[in-house]
């Protein structure tokens, strides 16, 4: 199951907090990790197997889903542009 996500601020200050590490891909992959961001409902981080950041969103219930982007899409929100998430639910 596939649907989209509105961009709340919540995950604007993820991407704020990315953009301003100032890191390239390749420096990113170097980190890499899967939780160094977390907040209310969001966790993730870059994954370099996929070359992008890879989250997990929690709804009101809990229920998770998940979804990825690239380092371009991630300056983009943090710079306050509309970029679509498209989330599928977590298999587990």
């Amino acid at each position: 199951m596939l649907f989209e996500l509105e961009i709340d601020k919540e995950f604007v200050n993820i991407c704020y907090q990315i953009k301003a590490e100032n890191k390239s891909e390749e420096d990113w992959a170097l980190l890499e990790s899967d939780d160094m961001f977390q907040s209310k409902n969001y966790v993730g981080g870059f994954e370099e197997s996929e070359m992008e950041f890879c989250f997990s969103y929690f709804d009101k219930d809990r229920n998770e889903y998940w979804f990825q982007l690239p380092l371009h899409d991630v300056i983009q929100i943090a710079e306050g542009k509309k970029i679509k998430l498209i989330l599928r639910q977590a298999k587990i």
